[in-house]
């Protein structure tokens, strides 16, 4: 689940990022190229290419830290964190769900759960 949810995040980041990208580069671009009387049209696209580029990786490892130390933050303290409201609500019910005292997870395996089960036989 939570990779469902970070790869869709990463889509949002990366459609902002984008956009951020193109409107600084028009700033550069206009700051650089509105005098010249003739200009390689290929330059502003270079440049576009390098900043969408590094903005980018720059809101994908600033968005995964926050979202990856909210997850941590959620399972340390077993859904009962209080930034487990500004991620994903429906993440803290499932944490909570899962304690390390659970039985389930303390139950010890005896030799019989490692034996082949019979098969049954249709009459």
């Amino acid at each position: 689940m939570q990779l469902l949810v970070w790869i869709f995040v990463m889509r949002i980041v990366m459609l902002v990022a984008s956009a951020a990208a193109y409107f600084i580069n028009g700033l550069i671009a206009k700051a650089r190229y509105s005098n010249v009387d003739e200009m390689n049209y290929e330059a502003p696209l270079t440049s576009l290419v390098w900043i969408t580029s590094a903005v980018s990786i720059a809101f994908t490892y600033v968005v995964s830290s926050l979202i990856i130390r909210r997850w941590a933050a959620i399972l340390r303290n077993g859904g009962n964190s209080p930034l487990s409201f500004l991620v994903a609500p429906w993440l803290a019910p499932s944490f909570r769900n899962s304690s390390k005292s659970s039985p389930r997870r303390n139950r010890v395996m005896s030799k019989k759960s490692f034996a082949p089960r019979k098969k049954a036989v249709l009459r």
